[in-house]
């Protein structure tokens, strides 16, 4: 069995980006003057970030001392179901962000547009202010599954079926904790200094989740020695 690896530099490094890829939108607030509802779809793309990175952890989960045909079959199950489940709560969510919180910023519907695709549209028609956040939070969330998960081995230890489960605690909790804290903004009104408050929330909730994932992982990698 391979040893396992100090996580520690990992989980450093995981952090460092964490905490860079959440500075953007305290610019965006700060200079640029970021609304609420701005925010909110940015948060929801991050979503859909965490979900291709649980996809990619799934795909190169190898259990070591498992049949690699056994492994094989279980995740042609396992991966195109977490699309489907995952993909759908995270469609639903957008749904009920767009229509609580952006909508008078929703674009023109036309025919072959459907409720599901009105957050998607939302984001399209404000791809100049997503693509550069949206590029910071892949690289973080990148940095995380490289130094994290394959370097450190953990990809030798998890099965896909427990690496499928993983997401929808930290983006439910995320979820709820953006939800209240976007009523909050709403009752406190948009000033800059209550938007700020509410994107250091978010921080706070992403650092907390990142910590229980690393103490998670420790805890997996002693498990298996």
């Amino acid at each position: 069995m391979t040893p396992p690896t100090d996580r520690k530099p990992a989980q450093v490094w995981a952090l460092l980006s964490l905490l860079l890829a959440n500075l953007w939108p305290v610019a965006g607030v700060y200079l640029w003057g970021w609304s609420l509802t701005e925010l909110l779809m940015l948060y929801w793309l991050e979503s859909a970030v965490i979900g291709v990175f649980t996809v990619l952890r799934m795909i190169t989960a190898h259990q070591e001392g498992q049949p690699l045909l056994a492994q094989v079959g279980v995740k042609m199950v396992t991966v195109p179901f977490f699309l489907f489940h995952y993909g759908l709560f995270w469609l639903v969510h957008g749904v009920f962000l767009v229509i609580l919180f952006a909508r008078d910023a929703i674009p023109a519907v036309n025919g072959l547009n459907t409720l599901l695709f009105l957050p998607i549209n939302y984001s399209l028609s404000e791809a100049a202010l997503f693509a550069w956040p949206l590029a910071l939070m892949l690289l973080s969330h990148g940095v995380d599954f490289v130094s994290g998960y394959l370097v450190t081995g953990e990809n030798r230890r998890s099965a896909p079926q427990r690496l499928m489960m993983q997401p929808y605690a930290r983006v439910f909790v995320l979820h709820i904790t953006i939800i209240v804290g976007a009523f909050l903004v709403l009752a406190a009104g948009q000033s800059r200094m209550v938007l700020l408050l509410f994107v250091m929330l978010k921080i706070v909730a992403d650092v907390l989740a990142h910590m229980r994932g690393a103490r998670r992982g420790s805890v997996s990698q002693v498990a298996a020695v």
